[in-house]
């Protein structure tokens, strides 16, 4: 739980298991309700294991870019073993839309959220290397400017000491 200085209070909560609403019960002072937990479909095929691998790969990527991110994340990612797991590992770890992540969260097909995740990440790995590429452009844009500049004022300096 962190308190910021603004008053808002962010909790971290981790999920044992996807679960879906049955039957509220009651609303104040908390909720409270009948739930049916839910599992994940299609975790163990070939296919899952393909998908699987390339989101992995491309979470590597993706944390190489990306500089808030622990390099430790990596090696978590890959020690886990179940598909599941993983998408809802990485999903936690991205900065998306809230309805992103719902999307994410609601799918029970294992397939179908690694190859979401895998676009996801395939376009904020386009993202992170194109503001990348930017800002080189921008810093070579600034050195050359910044040599020009010098490269005057030593100019500048040698034809007044010549008088000139």
């Amino acid at each position: 739980m962190l308190k910021y200085p603004d008053g808002n209070i962010r909790i971290l909560v981790q999920g044992l298991r996807r679960i879906e609403i049955s039957e509220p019960l009651q609303t104040s002072p908390y909720f409270k309700a009948r739930v049916e937990h839910l599992t994940d479909t299609n975790d163990d095929t070939i296919d899952v294991m393909a998908r699987k691998t390339q989101v992995v790969q491309n979470f590597s990527r993706f944390v190489e870019l990306t500089p808030h991110l622990p390099n430790e994340l990596q090696p978590v990612v890959i020690n886990i073993k179940k598909p599941g797991s993983i998408s809802d590992l990485i999903a936690a770890n991205l900065t998306l839309p809230q309805e992103e992540k719902q999307v994410l969260l609601e799918s029970l097909d294992v397939g179908k959220r690694l190859t979401h995740l895998n676009t996801i990440l395939n376009r904020e790995i386009e993202l992170l290397e194109l503001g990348q590429k930017i800002q080189g452009q921008v810093q070579s844009e600034l050195t050359k400017n910044q040599k020009e500049f010098y490269l005057r004022q030593q100019l500048k300096a040698i034809q007044k000491e010549l008088g000139e």
